[in-house]
């Protein structure tokens, strides 16, 4: 509901793509838009989910084989 009420927003290398925004407009129907600072942001995010962690439980834990 929030990704329809709100949009998409692209961050990261990815959103540097020319076009990429309005592409996945079109075909989805769903506005898009780009972060200010998609690289930093991406930093960004991935620090507020470390500063997190004892909140998280285990979800962060690695499960490898």
């Amino acid at each position: 509901a929030d990704i329809y009420d709100f949009g998409i927003m692209l961050t990261g290398g990815g959103a540097l793509l020319r076009g990429i925004d309005k592409l996945i407009s079109e075909r989805t129907g769903i506005a898009v838009k780009i972060a200010q600072k998609p690289l930093e942001s991406v930093c960004a995010g991935i620090l507020r989910v470390i500063e997190s962690e004892g909140r998280m439980g285990n979800l962060l834990q690695y499960r490898g084989r």
